[in-house]
């Protein structure tokens, strides 16, 4: 691996199997590497998304209650940041994980529906999720240290105090999107469901997901600081008309 693609992989964050694969012979030392790239991507991200963190020091776990180390990781590195926030569901706070058949239950949806949950050991477990506790755990995606990345991402797109999005863009909207962004990572979830692409343009995150629309997407293009309001506004406007926004609440 060449420092190119060094620096591509700390641009984009994620670190993928694939990638792992490159570096390291073992299966263990391969799940480790993929924890420690996606926990060091998070931090990035997070200081890249707030700025530099405004707590001193990190949320101080008790090591007895057992949890996979992607999950501490979420946990001590997101606590650094009181400006972080999950509002489309419920992240339990680390003294509310919960065990439910075996898993250690970690988000529930919003609406009380669906739950995700993991190993309650290891580094860097699958995720699993259900939508109601007579149904078993079905897998939701490969690494845990992937989705808190990329659940990261989805509440801060869909909260930040500026963003602009639509419901009906085109393929030539996404087209238009990736010409001028760069590619995170695209994961797919049962819940939410579908592939979800995330892309940066410049200081905004791009959300790119199929709708129940044929053929149409939702797009939302955000950022955290409102001194780059025109340059979502500008990606925004480059990808479709003015006319097609439909505008979430907090924007004017």
């Amino acid at each position: 691996m060449n420092d190119s693609d060094d620096q591509d992989r700390e641009r984009s964050g994620p670190v993928t199997f694939t990638d792992a694969v490159r570096r390291t012979g073992s299966v263990n030392d391969i799940i480790v590497d993929v924890n420690e790239a996606n926990s060091t991507a998070l931090q990035r991200r997070l200081t890249w998304w707030y700025g530099s963190p405004d707590r001193p020091s990190p949320l101080s776990l008790d090591r007895a209650t057992a949890m996979p180390e992607a999950l501490h990781n979420w946990y001590t590195i997101t606590s650094r940041w009181a400006k972080l926030t999950i509002r489309q569901n419920h992240f339990a706070p680390s003294d509310e994980l919960r065990i439910e058949d075996g898993k250690l239950v970690f988000l529930d949806e919003g609406e009380g529906d669906w739950a995700l949950a993991t190993d309650i050991e290891g580094d860097d477990p699958p995720v699993y999720g259900r939508p109601d506790s007579d149904t078993s755990w079905d897998l939701h995606t490969d690494r845990l240290s992937t989705f808190l990345l990329a659940y990261w991402m989805y509440e801060a797109t869909l909260t930040a105090p500026v963003r602009r999005s639509t419901i009906k863009g085109t393929e030539d909207s996404v087209a238009r999107i990736r010409s001028a962004a760069h590619h995170i990572i695209s994961v797919r979830w049962q819940f939410p469901s579908g592939e979800i692409q995330f892309l940066e343009a410049g200081p905004a995150l791009v959300l790119i997901q199929p709708n129940e629309i044929g053929g149409l997407h939702w797009i939302v293009v955000a950022t955290y600081h409102e001194e780059h309001r025109p340059a979502v506004d500008a990606l925004a406007e480059s990808a479709w008309s003015r006319s097609t926004w439909a505008q979430l609440p907090g924007n004017s």
